[in-house]
């Protein structure tokens, strides 16, 4: 009996020092859920070895995986601080050089008043000299006049009249920019009248469909600058324009194509460098380009900044808009389908993209160079995104990610993703190892490996 009592004691004291042992150094469990990845021993040592954190690491080969989640806050803790320390340094900087050169500028001010002539000699000459001065200057040097006569009333009236003008800056500049505004509108109504009048049938190259179905325009030799193509000539509707009919012509800033024509031609605006915009046919369901010829529709059309899609476009072809670095945004249709290779790789002016939920293909390279992208998010109908399809996109740092997708050709190289979103209905990101993560949270990375099967 007393055997059995010993027994069941070692077993209790066994438990409790387990129990013990587990409170003051934590389980795997826990550390797995603060990693954010799977309750499997090597799962977790891969991301507590991604971390870095030689502290860590040695206190995970202890079994200490409290130590583990301890090392890593501290970790954490440090790089904030030492971020919001260099922060700070770089404001402090900022505001001991401006207060610099507001001393400067004082020094400056008074050593011009003393190197003036003495009594009212020196009032004359800063008055004479604020004539040839804006506004706010005249105001200054008026107030310094108004010091050297000792009249101080006059000097404070005119300082406040220097901050109503500072204080007045802006609706000053928003009415000029109005009046600029109103002036170039009606430069470019006048132009654009100029120009229509002058359009015509023999501006351009073309034959007449003996079938009688339709025309095809050829060339154009033209000399307007703005270019409404004929919806119709010698009583035929125009339905197709052949390849480069525009190509390299230096002079056209506008063209609107009629919605007769059902067929557009390979490089048809190719290197139109003062062409700003275009109005395409509504019933265009594709762009043209070609990856072997290297060109596209509108490849190097660096001023286009305007382009209204179709509804019914379903695809945008090689390098349709390589180069077109003063496109700002492009809103694409919602039945847009394909984005060829390079479509719009180089766009360096674009800033944002948002891509329809259909969009099932991404081409390699399709927006390579787009240094002003800062966020992209991946469609949940996409199946497939090409090689450095956003290779080198310098200011990317936002990505959301709502497709079981496959990136391991690159898609992100040169990239410095600091935030990856997965969308909830995700379950496989291939080649998420791949990406550059260099910048991104232990978090997201496991977030990332974790998918990656």
């Amino acid at each position: 009996m007393r055997t059995k009592k010993t027994i069941v004691f070692v077993v209790m004291m066994g438990l409790c020092a387990a129990a013990v042992f587990a409170q003051n150094k934590g389980s795997l469990r826990q550390l797995a859920e603060y990693l954010n990845v799977e309750a499997r021993a090597r799962t977790v040592q891969t991301a507590v070895e991604a971390a870095g954190n030689r502290n860590a690491l040695n206190a995970y080969k202890k079994k200490d995986y409290a130590g583990v989640i301890a090392a890593l806050e501290q970790q954490r803790l440090n790089e904030r601080a030492a971020a919001e320390t260099a922060e700070a340094k770089v404001k402090a900087e900022q505001a001991q050089a401006e207060a610099e050169a507001w001393r400067q500028e004082v020094r400056a001010a008074e050593a011009q008043a003393r190197g003036l002539n003495g009594g009212g000699g020196r009032v004359q000459n800063l008055l004479k000299q604020a004539q040839t001065m804006d506004s706010q200057t005249r105001m200054q040097r008026a107030a310094l006049a108004a010091y050297w006569q000792e009249n101080g009333a006059a000097c404070l009236a005119e300082l406040q009249a220097v901050k109503d003008w500072i204080a007045a800056e802006p609706e000053r500049q928003a009415e000029q920019q109005a009046a600029e505004k109103k002036a170039a509108e009606e430069k470019a109504a006048a132009l654009a009248a100029a120009n229509n009048a002058g359009v015509t049938a023999a501006d351009f190259v073309y034959d007449a469909a003996r079938d009688g179905k339709g025309v095809v325009i050829k060339g154009y030799k033209g000399a307007a600058t703005i270019v409404n193509i004929p919806a119709v000539i010698e009583g035929f509707p125009v339905r197709e324009i052949e390849n480069g009919v525009f190509k390299g012509n230096k002079n056209i800033s506008s063209v609107t194509i009629p919605d007769s024509v059902t067929g557009l031609g390979l490089s048809m605006f190719e290197d139109c460098t003062n062409l700003v915009s275009v109005t395409l046919p509504r019933n265009l369901t594709a762009i043209p380009g070609d990856y072997w010829r290297d060109t596209g529709m509108f490849n190097g059309c660096t001023s286009l900044t305007a382009i209204a899609l179709p509804a019914g476009l379903q695809s945008i072809g090689h390098r349709a808009f390589r180069g077109c670095t003063s496109l700002t945004a492009i809103t694409l249709p919602a039945g847009l389908r394909y984005i060829e290779a390079g479509a719009f790789a180089r766009c360096t002016g674009l800033t944002a993209i948002t891509f329809p939920a259909g969009l099932e293909s991404i081409g390699d390279n399709a927006f390579y160079g787009c240094t002003g992208l800062t966020a992209v998010t991946l469609p949940a109908g996409l199946r497939s995104i090409g090689g450095g399809a956003f290779g080198d996109c310098t200011s990317l740092a936002a990505l959301t990610i709502n497709a079981n997708i496959d990136l391991s050709g690159g898609c992100f190289s040169g990239c410095p993703i600091t935030t990856v979103n997965i969308g909830p209905r995700v379950t496989r990101i291939r080649g998420a190892a791949a990406m550059p993560q260099d910048k991104l949270s232990l978090a997201a990375k496991a977030a990332l490996n974790k998918l990656d099967n």
